[in-house]
């Protein structure tokens, strides 16, 4: 997630402090190192492995050789290969300063190397300016061989340069550089922090680009934290420029990804064996606000969306092409599609062309066989942005339908399908107004409702806090469970193998667009908030893949300029 700035009077310290980084100390020095250290695990380091590295004085430290250099250079600069969280003149011989201290310790319960350099002064043996920052390497040996986390932790950062790099009093002069590099200066092998290298960017007085003011892929400011896979470093990544603003993503039987979805007939296929993407064939309509259904045949049934409601076709994943089918008998844009037991899918409401306030109620199928569409019983209530998934009650196939917006106002509703008869039944009203939410299936059978936004936004507004609630098709109720940390609606919802449910992202009044994730356990019925995203998106994609890892695809984003980008997401319980 790129640098976000805040100043909250009360922030938790980032430095952990615990006996297992003292463990060993450089005795005071000026530009002196340490190693080479063991450090207890392998690390996978821009596509070379290393198990040991040394501890440089000046604020990092290097695999392959130990560095001397005192003043900073830019991470694309030919070097040993470097992680530096504070690449400037350290200076611990004066008797008052802290030492550069090292050692064993864990991080959220994982066995890390850390590296604290708290309390140091710069040169000329000057204590006027103190700076505290600590770096963790983490082993994530559970997720691959080799994949690791950087964490650089700031709690004070008060000067910037030495007098031999020019600067007065800890400031001005040659200013302190930041990052990780794999010293080759090749593309996608470094990281720069924003603010190195200028006088003033990494100091605690820059609000904006100052380390202990902006936070990655975490909570806490000051503390930022990069994930090392395969590797690679675990960025955000563009798929193609603007691309994928309201996607369809959908897991293909050979366990690569299909994403499709803006003003364009641009789709992309995702190789999570290699972590890449490839441009596959052009689809026969621009489309967003679409369906996108996996057959059993492993073909892909495409519906609707702007700009071209009323048409539908099929992409053939071995071929790599898209053929047009016979049109529904409607537009429909926000609607849902069902893959039914049988094979057929189920397509219901939606409206039928852009800023229509005219909602369907109309349902149709579509069989794979001979790809034609047949009318079926209508919903009850004519609805769009609902959801639609598949339950099962004594036995027998239903399809809940959930929510949405009428023509009107805002629903509460609730009705089932029954494909055997192809009619409609009403059964429970959820307990409050939603749209834009998600419905999850869970292992038991229930199907877990979140978020959305609910008919006066004042319900939710003053109380930062995302509703949820569970539908028992057996009873055919819905009770309320544990609330989400964070309103949202927009966002994505993936059930894992464990049963439990993770929620990405969203959009709310009170937070605008989020890079949140949370974890709703169903045996507890509550939701405990993970690290977040890379990226703050709505109206993404989001799957579980095959490897465990979840895959999160374009949006809306904040700031703009990373539409068109993707993510990969590890949660607590991937293993691959």
């Amino acid at each position: 997630m790129a640098d976000t700035p805040q100043t909250p009077s009360n922030k938790p310290k980032p430095v952990i402090v615990d006996n297992g980084p003292n463990a060993h100390m450089l005795s005071s020095n000026d530009d002196r190192s340490a190693g080479p250290v063991e450090l207890g695990f392998p690390v996978n380091f821009f596509g070379t492995v290393f198990t040991s590295l040394y501890v440089n004085t000046n604020g990092n430290v290097t695999f392959r050789e130990p560095l001397y250099k005192y003043l900073p250079f830019r991470m694309t600069t030919q070097a040993p290969p470097i992680i530096a969280p504070f690449l400037a003149d350290v200076d611990t011989r004066p008797g008052a300063s802290g030492r550069v201290r090292y050692g064993p310790t864990t991080f959220e319960g994982r066995y890390a190397l850390g590296v604290n350099w708290l309390d140091v002064g710069y040169h000329w043996e000057r204590l006027d300016k103190l700076n505290r920052f600590q770096l963790l390497l983490v082993d994530r040996s559970d997720l691959g061989f080799g994949d690791f986390d950087i964490v650089m932790n700031y709690d004070r950062m008060a000067w910037e340069s030495g007098e031999s790099a020019g600067g007065s009093e800890g400031l001005g002069g040659l200013a302190a550089g930041a990052g990780f590099s794999a010293g080759t200066g090749e593309t996608d092998t470094f990281f720069e922090f924003p603010g190195a290298l200028a006088n003033g960017g990494l100091l605690d007085s820059n609000l904006k680009t100052g380390l202990t003011n902006t936070k990655r892929n975490s909570d806490i400011l000051g503390r930022h934290i990069f994930r090392m896979r395969r590797g690679r470093i675990d960025f955000e990544r563009s798929i193609r420029e603007g691309g994928h603003l309201m996607p369809r993503a959908v897991l293909l039987a050979d366990g690569r990804v299909l994403a499709l979805g803006e003003f364009n007939p641009f789709s992309d296929v995702f190789n999570p064996v290699t972590d890449e993407w490839a441009a596959t064939g052009k689809t026969t309509a621009n489309r967003r606000r679409h369906t996108a259904t996996l057959l059993p045949d492993g073909r892909v049934l495409v519906t609707g969306g702007e700009d071209k409601p009323r048409t539908a076709e099929l992409y053939d994943p071995v071929a790599g092409t898209w053929a047009a089918v016979t049109d529904m008998s409607v537009g429909r844009i926000d609607h849902t599609a069902t893959l039914l037991p049988d094979g057929r899918v189920l397509v219901v409401g939606g409206h039928e062309a852009f800023g229509s306030t005219t909602r369907n109620a109309t349902a149709e199928l579509f069989d794979p066989q001979n790809g034609n569409w047949t009318s079926t019983g209508s919903m009850q209530t004519a609805r769009s942005a609902h959801t639609a998934t598949l339950v099962s009650k004594n036995g027998r196939a239903l399809v809940l339908v959930a929510g949405g917006e009428g023509a009107t106002s805002k629903l509460a509703s609730a009705e089932l399908y029954d494909p055997e008869t192809g009619t409609w039944t009403a059964t429970g009203n959820m307990g409050l107004v939603r749209y834009a939410h998600t419905a999850t299936r869970l292992q038991d059978g229930r199907v877990l409702v979140a978020g959305g936004e609910p008919s006066d936004l004042s319900d939710e507004f003053p109380e930062p806090r995302g509703r949820a609630e569970l539908y028992d098709p057996a009873t055919g109720s819905w009770a309320a469970t544990g609330r989400m940390n964070r309103p949202r609606r927009s966002h994505a919802a993936v059930p894992l193998n464990t049963g439990h449910v993770l929620v990405l992202g969203g959009f709310h009044e009170s937070a605008g667009i989020q890079a949140g994730v949370e974890l709703y356990d169903p045996v507890l019925g509550s939701w405990s908030v993970l690290g977040p995203m890379q990226v703050r998106r709505e109206f993404h994609a989001a799957l579980l893949l095959e490897d465990g890892r979840i895959l999160i695809v374009g949006g809306i984003t904040n700031p703009n300029t990373l539409q068109g980008t993707y993510e990969l997401y590890y949660h607590p319980f991937a293993n691959r």
